[in-house]
């Protein structure tokens, strides 16, 4: 019998969320209430399905189509500030704006305010791709979001933003790193630490 336990007991989180359950043995996830593991299965589902196939009939991914519908919204934007708008790694924006190059959906020009920079806008390829996707998009938002009442979708989204506005804290977690120490306490004559 497994025995859900409030998160606060192994972390100073809110009470409210059930993040671990006890299997008897030890403390493991509890998945139905882990809040990335939900998001995790969402995304996989969003990413999927007959709408990734349509995609790949242009030869495009999810990726190169929310870099799409981020241009689309506005005039042009740099490499960074797409990242920052769609949550990408630099890496995946750049490997997705060479594909779109290549297919001509998208144009790049150094940016004059700094030449070393490039902003990057639709093209008419780029502009028809977006209005044939566009339909596709909302009504899978629809499909999502058939169970929750108008109110329900704006708390939703008021959450959504709190979460992703705590994404810098989380990218700079790193259980590895050692915290940093003071002067070396001198140990007892023993060479052992005092408990």
């Amino acid at each position: 019998m497994t025995k859900t336990v409030p998160r606060n007991a192994a972390t100073n989180g809110p009470a409210s969320t059930k993040a671990w359950t006890w299997n008897g043995t030890r403390k493991v996830l509890h998945l139905d209430s882990y809040v990335p593991a939900l998001l995790t299965a969402i995304t996989s589902g969003l990413s999927s399905g007959p709408a990734r196939r349509h995609l790949k009939g242009f030869g495009l991914g999810i990726i190169e189509w929310r870099m799409v519908a981020a241009l689309a919204a506005s005039s042009d934007m740099t490499a960074s500030e797409i990242c920052q708008t769609i949550g990408l790694d630099k890496a995946a924006a750049s490997r997705s704006l060479r594909v779109l190059e290549r297919l001509k959906f998208v144009s790049g020009a150094d940016d004059p305010k700094d030449q070393r920079t490039r902003r990057f806008r639709l093209k008419s390829a780029g502009l028809r791709f977006h209005d044939r996707i566009f339909p596709i998009a909302l009504e899978r938002e629809r499909l999502m979001l058939a169970q929750l009442s108008s109110k329900d979708i704006a708390i939703l989204i008021d959450l959504l933003h709190k979460i992703r506005n705590q994404m810098a804290s989380v990218k700079a977690y790193n259980p590895l790193k050692r915290p940093t120490r003071g002067k070396r306490k001198s140990q007892p004559a023993s060479g052992r630490a005092e408990a």
